[in-house]
């Protein structure tokens, strides 16, 4: 026989109610955002998954180029699938210009070939560039893609650095090596440091702001 008082039972009862209310709503939600998160999962919309094209394209400089000259740089097209309908365009901006060719246009190449040619590009003195090859083709389904490779290049007090990750990368891998050769001041690279990570890296669609570079990031200005 229970001898609890009526008092402490009813209140017993009601925590039970309580509690068990609890524990539902909590179930409840439960369920509710494991639905959200499947249906979150398989209702992508098709156009939200972007294939990889089946190509690789490299793009290298074969000698170390010299400010004020030409040297010559090889694109290299390795096909994973069968490819057709290929169209190749190559750009060049800044101060990277190409010199006179006739690009070849291999037009299908099966899986396994490689396509390469070497491009004559010229350096100017100073200021940021970049050089560009474009593949457009079908793929052994018809689908069409397009695939662009870049290499970055800027010309300094140190020489011409290239990259392929960008000039933010580019800007300050040349900075850090400028001052381990001691060709910058402190006051120099602490300044330029400051610009790069205030987010002024180098760009090359503002042919105006390019001047401005020759000069601003040459110590002194650029003076000897």
């Amino acid at each position: 026989m229970d001898h609890k008082p009526l008092g402490l039972k009813a209140m017993s009862r009601r925590r039970k109610m309580i509690l068990q209310k609890g524990l539902e709503k909590i179930t409840n939600s439960w369920i509710m955002l494991m639905v959200a998160s499947v249906m979150g999962l398989t209702c992508q919309p098709a156009s939200a998954v972007k294939p990889t094209p089946p190509v690789k394209v490299s793009l290298e400089f074969q000698s170390q180029p010299v400010p004020g000259s030409e040297s010559p740089v090889e694109f290299k097209i390795t096909p994973m699938a069968g490819l057709g309908n290929i169209v190749i365009e190559m750009t060049a901006s800044g101060v990277a210009s190409m010199g006179t060719f006739a690009l070849v246009q291999p037009g299908s190449l099966r899986r396994g070939d490689i396509f390469s040619q070497r491009i004559p590009v010229r350096v100017g003195d100073s200021g940021p560039g970049t050089i560009s090859v474009t593949i457009s083709a079908t793929d052994e389904y018809g689908l069409s893609f397009k695939q662009t490779e870049t290499l970055y290049i800027i010309v300094d007090v140190g020489g011409v650095g290239t990259g392929k990750q960008g000039f933010s990368f580019l800007d300050r891998q040349r900075l850090e090596e400028l001052k381990v050769r001691g060709l910058i001041t402190p006051e120099f690279y602490n300044q330029k440091l400051r610009r790069l990570l205030g987010g002024g890296a180098t760009e090359t669609n503002e042919p105006s702001k390019e001047q401005r570079l020759r000069d601003s990031d040459r110590p002194n200005g650029g003076k000897p």
